[in-house]
C-alpha cells in the first residue's frame, strides 16, 4: 500500500476543480472545504499511517512510483 500524502493546499485546489461532481462537499465555501479536508486527514490519519510506504508531494513521480511497485509486487 503506497500513502500519497499531498498538503491541504493542494487537496483543496483539486477538489475545488470537482465540486459539482463530488456531492459530499458540493455546496461548502472554500473555507469550509479547507476545513472539511483538514477533518478528514486527521480521521484517517490511523489508516493512511498503516501504508508500507508514505511518499509526499515533492517525492512522487514515475519513476518511484515504478521502482516501488516493481521491487514489491
Amino acid at each position: 500500500v503506497i500513502w500519497l500524502d499531498e498538503s491541504v493546499e493542494i487537496l483543496v485546489k483539486r477538489l475545488m476543480e470537482e465540486k459539482a461532481h463530488r456531492p459530499l462537499i458540493a455546496n461548502l465555501s472554500d473555507k469550509d472545504l479547507t476545513k472539511f479536508i483538514q477533518d478528514k486527514l486527521v480521521e484517517r490519519h490511523s489508516f493512511y499511517s498503516q501504508a508500507d510506504f508514505r511518499l509526499s508531494s515533492d517525492q512522487i513521480n514515475d519513476a518511484k512510483l515504478k521502482q516501488i511497485i516493481q521491487q514489491h509486487a
